[in-house]
């Protein structure tokens, strides 16, 4: 299939920024979007830039590739990619017990590992230990059965591929919880899961930032009552994370 670029015709002289929310490990829906914004236009009339919000892996079959898309991506263009951290990130993070500079200890990282696979993790663990010809059942059983030894398997396959896959954990590790500029007098904030524009974004916690929906279903009850929001200023809030028919801010 040929897309066409998303660039409107109106638009063909002026700059573009793009913003791709939940991808969750479909490879298949990140070339096809990547095939209508490429190339991002760097010269002395267009900055084109894109923002992703987050949740790169779990759930689809192809995490392992959907990383390595978006590292390379980030190579091409350093200054014109941004990379949130969503909250299915910080669970391999810390699952896996690869933050940087972070001192877990062994029971709280199996716990973490115990979490993960219970949200999608297990099709991430496939797409990594396929390369060693493991199966999605056997490691289905084995998650059910000992997901220790899963997770033994796992921290033996990534250290066995050390270089390749500590360039993915270096990338998730760089990812920043929010993202923020400024434009035609409004201010826009780009997050995965919440935030609140009110408050100082250095004051908010990586809960609200990756896990937080109280916002999302507040807005969505005022929706519900067609009632209009109780704020009105020139904040737009970007976040992904909630399941909704259609893209709204506030």
């Amino acid at each position: 299939m040929i897309y066409k670029a998303w660039r409107p015709r109106n638009k063909i002289n002026k700059s573009c920024f793009y913003v791709v929310p939940d991808i969750h490990g479909q490879i298949g829906n990140l070339n096809a979007i990547l095939t209508r914004i490429l190339p991002l236009r760097n010269d002395s009339k267009h900055f084109d830039q894109v923002v992703f919000l987050g949740d790169y892996i779990d759930r689809g079959s192809d995490s392992f590739e959907v990383l390595e898309t978006l590292i390379a991506l980030q190579r091409c263009y350093p200054q014109q990619t941004i990379f949130l951290r969503g909250n299915h990130e910080e669970m391999m993070l810390l699952a896996t017990n690869t933050f940087d500079g972070l001192n877990l200890s062994v029971n709280n990282s199996v716990r973490w590992f115990k979490n993960w696979l219970h949200n999608g993790g297990l099709q991430t663990i496939h797409s990594y230990l396929k390369h060693d010809n493991y199966s999605y059942i056997n490691l289905l059983n084995l998650s059910s059965s000992d997901p220790e030894a899963l997770r033994s398997l796992l921290l033996s396959f990534l250290l066995k591929n050390k270089n390749l896959c500590q360039t993915h954990f270096d990338f998730l590790n760089r990812t920043k919880l929010y993202h923020e500029f400024f434009r035609d007098q409004n201010r826009y904030i780009f997050a995965h899961a919440s935030c609140d524009p009110h408050i100082d974004l250095k004051n908010q916690s990586e809960e609200d930032f990756l896990w937080n929906r109280k916002q999302f279903l507040e807005i969505q009850s005022y929706k519900s009552l067609h009632q209009d929001l109780p704020w009105k200023d020139n904040n737009v809030v970007i976040t992904g994370h909630n399941n909704a028919p259609k893209p709204f801010h506030y």
